[in-house]
């Protein structure tokens, strides 16, 4: 990546996933909320009867997979409200600078890209499984696209979750390096920059 350039989805990517190996290990391989949320996903829409889907009951399903839908569209609209507070936070001229120092401005900015996809991902995924709902394809691809609608929808609700937790916690950094003297911010700023060297080399 060239000096000054932003990195891409990918190589961010790519940097917190070997951020995260370095800091648990094999452990971090397995994605375990991910696994939790197909499982459960995958248990709940096993035990739904078949006569839920088309064309017993199409109307209830329709009507469930309606309001995951609009569920869905919630959480993206709760989601980019936090992502707003995150841009003002990371907007503010000198604590965007502490950030890019430190190594870490592109953290959030990859956070805030995840999020987002991860939102937009399970709305596209319901609105798939609602058209194929009405389609003739058997009890079998029901319950799997209903599977996968329950995991996309628990994915994405605790990515907007996780949203709320990184406004909460860069508005603490701010008020912390807010409330330094000049002196105090240039110091702290080189010894992160330094500490990110460190890390990197």
């Amino acid at each position: 990546m060239a000096d000054g350039q932003r990195p891409t989805f990918v190589e961010s990517w790519f940097d917190d996933a070997k951020a995260d190996y370095q800091r648990r290990g094999l452990r971090s391989l397995f994605p375990t909320t991910l696994i939790l949320c197909a499982g459960l996903s995958a248990a709940a829409a096993y035990f739904v009867p078949n006569g839920f889907f088309f064309p017993s009951k199409w109307d209830v399903a329709a009507t469930v997979y309606t309001g995951l839908l609009a569920f869905n569209a919630l959480t993206l609209a709760l989601a980019w409200g936090a992502i707003g507070r995150i841009y003002e936070s990371i907007a503010q001229p000198g604590f965007s600078s502490f950030l890019k120092d430190g190594g870490v401005l592109s953290t959030y900015l990859f956070y805030i890209s995840f999020v987002h996809v991860v939102q937009v991902i399970a709305a596209f995924v319901t609105l798939v499984s609602l058209v194929m709902l009405f389609l003739p394809l058997g009890p079998l691809y029901d319950k799997v696209s209903l599977a996968a609608t329950l995991a996309a929808t628990l994915y994405a609700l605790r990515w907007a979750f996780g949203a709320v937790s990184i406004v909460q916690d860069l508005s603490w950094y701010y008020a912390t390096y807010d409330s330094m003297a000049p002196d105090e911010k240039q110091k702290l700023r080189l010894a992160v920059s330094n500490d990110h060297t460190e890390i990197s080399s």
